[in-house]
């Protein structure tokens, strides 16, 4: 990647650019929380219409801070470019002082699956040989801090998948009211563990974990029930894109809506290996569809991003997705 240096008039006109931008933070142009402040002689409360430039008349006539030295402020900007055009000749910094950078991860320092991965320092030992079921457990675990549940559901409505005070139910993609900060009436929608609880999930911090939880509307969140995730072939119910219902080999299963697959797959995945329980055969083959069929999204990405400030952990699954063909069995 390189950069070049500008030249003088751009300067001239950066310089220019910063002069008035501090002009307008004498004049009382503020977005602090606080309000504008108020100057006297200057209006401070500008409408949407008003022009964003205080006016410099009343500037230069000292309505506004004395501390400002004499100047005429409405020189013409073309005629100060040609001035400085004919003592300055144009310049560029040469290449050769520039140095390359390369933004990709080093492979040599962190090696090849490190190297792919979206944090390639946490996962550096995945590349020291061995087992890697054993490496990723751990490094799923690295960190985390054990939330209690009524913070997580805190966490979880009111700020995680809080947007703008709607949350969306993850099976139907309906929106429901919460007020930031807030979490909404159970009748109404309620917490998906997306390992059930019942199957492992219902002692801290697995009942906690964010990276499994996500909010549901109550109806599918009831029909899920403790069921496995799989293909739904003959209906039972179904809801916003989701059904319950029996599978191909006649198995009552549970079947998220396609922008969820992805998703819930990667959360079943991370849970086995955090918690070391194990994925039946069957299930295992379909989270491995789903994973591969419905990749990372940008949503998903930024919600991993924010689980881990919260919790301290992460999902390898979500920051190297290729590590799921390289483990042999769930």
């Amino acid at each position: 990647m390189r950069a070049f240096a500008a030249s003088p008039r751009d300067l001239t006109k950066k310089i220019a650019a910063v002069f008035f931008v501090a002009l307008a933070g004498i004049a009382g142009c503020d977005d602090s929380e606080d309000g504008p402040i108020m100057v006297e002689g200057v209006d401070a409360h500008v409408s949407e219409d008003a022009a964003l430039i205080p006016d410099m008349g009343a500037l230069a006539d000292g309505g506004a801070d004395a501390g400002i030295f004499d100047m005429d402020l409405a020189a013409d900007m073309g005629a100060l470019d040609a001035a400085l055009d004919a003592e300055i000749p144009d310049w560029e910094m040469a290449d050769a002082e520039l140095p390359d950078m390369d933004l990709t991860p080093d492979m040599e320092v962190y090696g090849p699956l490190a190297s792919a991965c979206r944090v390639p320092s946490r996962y550096a030992r995945l590349d020291e040989g061995g087992p890697l079921r054993p490496k990723l457990q751990d490094l799923a675990e690295l960190a985390q801090r054990e939330l209690s549940y009524s913070a997580a559901r805190y966490f979880l409505f009111g700020e995680l998948d809080n947007i703008e005070g709607q949350v969306r139910g993850v099976y139907t993609g309906q929106w429901v009211d919460v007020p930031p900060g807030e979490i909404p009436d159970i009748e109404i929608m309620n917490t998906e563990h997306t390992w059930p609880q019942s199957r492992g999930a219902g002692e801290l911090p697995a009942r906690s974990d964010l990276h499994h939880l996500y909010p549901a509307i109550a109806e599918a969140n009831s029909r899920r029930l403790n069921y496995s995730m799989g293909e739904v072939v003959h209906v039972d119910w179904s809801m916003g894109g989701s059904a319950q219902g029996d599978d191909a080999t006649g198995r009552s299963v549970f079947e998220p809506r396609d922008d969820h697959k992805g998703a819930a797959a990667r959360a079943m995945l991370y849970f086995a290996v955090r918690y070391d329980f194990q994925i039946e055969a069957e299930d295992e083959a379909v989270l491995r569809r789903w994973h591969a069929d419905h990749p990372v999204s940008e949503r998903e990405a930024e919600r991993h991003d924010l689980i881990w400030v919260r919790q301290g952990n992460r999902n390898p699954f979500i920051d190297c997705p290729d590590l799921v063909e390289m483990i042999g069995d769930f």
